[in-house]
């Protein structure tokens, strides 16, 4: 939100660490079409910092800028496995500016997500092990006309950023070893894990808010 009239900067910074002694943990991998879960052989860690900083100016302009570093991983068997779909890196900022008289406010948003840890898939269906570097960023545009009621437009990830099909294997098939054959989305090595980042490109948006 945009304050008007004043100037100030807020900085909040945070360092935390957390160790599990227990965990129930997923077994995806004895039995593709099992998950057996069972007690941690060990124990795990999450630990990072995150900062935010808010700054608004005289005019009515307000910016945000925030980030979180995260280091989560399990020690099992004496194995140091990396949590999946937990990014290195991930922040967030925003841009407000507002027009008084001519009641219009603008908002530009994103976000920032760092690599992580995707699942491994056998060598015929392998994918990338870790995640690109992206973004998503939202631009909206609002006019007031009275308290109540306002109309807008936006644009909802702005530079179009989509992942690859985030399906594994999923078109029909046969195994000449097994004699066994399927259709589409029923292999044996179907999977829809393969998930870290948006699958639906840029859209434009118009609506009208009206508050009761």
């Amino acid at each position: 939100m945009v304050s008007k009239n004043e100037n100030y900067t807020n900085l909040d910074l945070d360092l935390f660490y957390t160790h599990f002694s227990n965990k129930i943990v997923p077994n995806y991998n004895t039995d593709p079409t099992k998950i057996i879960y069972d007690n941690l052989e060990g124990y795990s860690i999450s630990k990072g910092a995150s900062f935010q900083i808010n700054k608004s100016f005289y005019i009515p302009l307000n910016i945000s800028l925030g980030g979180t570093y995260l280091d989560v991983y399990t020690i099992n068997e004496g194995e140091k496995n990396i949590e999946l779909f937990t990014p290195s890196f991930s922040g967030v900022f925003s841009i407000g500016y507002e027009w008084p008289l001519n009641k219009i406010k603008l908002d530009y948003t994103g976000r920032i997500m760092g690599p992580m840890q995707l699942p491994t898939y056998e060598e015929e269906f392998a994918r990338d092990e870790i995640s690109p570097w992206y973004t998503l960023q939202h631009l909206k545009v609002e006019k007031r006309f009275t308290n109540k009621i306002s109309a807008y437009l936006g644009v909802r990830n702005l530079f179009n950023f989509t992942q690859e099909s985030p399906l594994v294997d999923p078109e029909t098939g046969s195994n000449a070893a097994t004699n066994e054959s399927w259709q589409a989305g029923f292999s044996p090595n179907f999977d829809t894990a393969y998930v870290y980042g948006p699958t639906r490109g840029r859209r434009y948006i118009i609506g009208v808010s009206w508050k009761w």
